[in-house]
């Protein structure tokens, strides 16, 4: 069957298939290995997308199993950089910290997702949206905006009739990177967050209600009137309550959809300096009036160190995901964006590249 990705919802030409032939030509040709069983543990935002990609690969392979472990970013990284796991799945990109702490790990996207800031307010109807933006959100995960009819919210919604209702905010205590992109967010978007609180995989002793992994953050928003919380798409979709739509760099108000989030992670392919500026998974200087300010990239981190055998079965399954994998079935159909095809070919072919160090596999040259 032949698949190709999407451009902002549309089709992309048969040229996308056409760069993955180029880019599997960077490789030994080789079928899937006998090792063992493959675990795939961390981000719980990416763990819906993981399994659809599982099951499409073994539709077409001969594989000995999967193991799916969402326990959020943070311990992916660790479990993967203890040669604990084979593939690590994070949210968040590979700090300097990170990158000393464990250097041979190497970060491969994926896909392209997002935050998304959502609420539950029993006076408005579920397909209505509110404008918010990061002070405003900063604020309220402080505790200095208590009430949904607050000023600061009344005066990014004109019109909007808003309750008296106590705001509830809900976060995560357990490390994750979908805290580490809203922090991100937070931090970019307000100079009192960035100064006070900053970029972290968990909050710090913030009001409001702490909840570990996404599913309990969804379960507690659905039953608490005037919450606010934040969570990925795929998790997002599945409360039932509004989303906020975002304030991004350029002043827009940006709704959360995979259309969204790619318009915003278009333009990190195409730098010159790529995989070596590929160090953000939030997308928030990427300038346009569709652009969502708190997108990011989904990761797959992958030891160097790990033995030729088990590579070559991760690299047959990379290469999988990275094709046919992209096709919109999978990934808008579970609240992603695919990878900006053609265009990310050669770039995405740099990084598994470095995949091939340290184990049994050689570079074949695509001439």
């Amino acid at each position: 069957m032949r698949y190709t990705a999407s451009s902002q919802g549309k089709r992309a030409p048969v040229a996308g298939w056409i760069a993955l032939a180029v880019l599997t030509a960077f490789f030994v040709s080789a079928g899937w290995a006998s090792a063992g069983t493959l675990t795939l543990e961390g981000s719980t935002m990416l763990s819906p997308l993981e399994k659809k990609w599982v099951r499409g690969f073994e539709k077409d392979h001969r594989t000995p199993g999967f193991r799916i472990i969402s326990s959020g970013s943070g311990t992916g990284i660790r479990k993967v950089g203890d040669a604990n796991v084979e593939i690590g799945a994070s949210d968040l990109f590979m700090t300097a910290r990170m990158k000393r702490k464990y250097p041979a790990l190497v970060s491969i996207p994926v896909a392209i997702s997002g935050v998304i800031v959502l609420f539950n307010l029993p006076e408005m109807r579920p397909n209505e949206t509110l404008n918010l933006n990061g002070q405003v959100l900063s604020d309220i995960y402080q505790g200095k905006i208590r009430f949904w009819n607050d000023p600061a919210i009344r005066s990014l919604n004109p019109g909007e009739h808003l309750p008296n209702r106590k705001i509830v905010p809900v976060h995560r205590v357990d490390p994750s990177g979908t805290t580490f992109v809203m922090t991100d967010y937070l931090s970019k978007a307000s100079t009192e967050w960035s100064d006070r609180m900053g970029r972290d995989t968990f909050f710090h002793n913030l009001p409001g209600i702490g909840v570990r992994g996404s599913r309990t953050l969804i379960e507690t928003l659905r039953r608490t009137p005037g919450s606010l919380g934040y969570a990925g798409l795929s998790w997002a979709s599945q409360c039932g309550c509004p989303f906020a739509a975002l304030q991004n760099r350029d002043g827009f108000f940006v709704k959360p959809s995979p259309s969204s989030f790619r318009s915003a992670a278009l333009a990190a392919f195409t730098r010159p300096d790529f995989p070596y500026g590929f160090n953000r998974s939030i997308v928030w200087d990427i300038p346009g009036k569709e652009a969502y300010p708190a997108a990011n990239f989904e990761y797959f981190l992958v030891n160097k160190k790990t033995d030729a055998e088990t590579m070559r079965s991760i690299r047959t399954f990379l290469l999988w995901i990275l094709g046919p994998g992209q096709n919109p079935a999978y990934t808008e159909k579970n609240g992603f964006a695919s990878l900006p095809w053609p265009r990310s070919s050669g770039s995405l072919s740099r990084i598994l590249r470095q995949l091939l160090r340290g184990n049994g596999f050689q570079v074949v040259s695509p001439g």
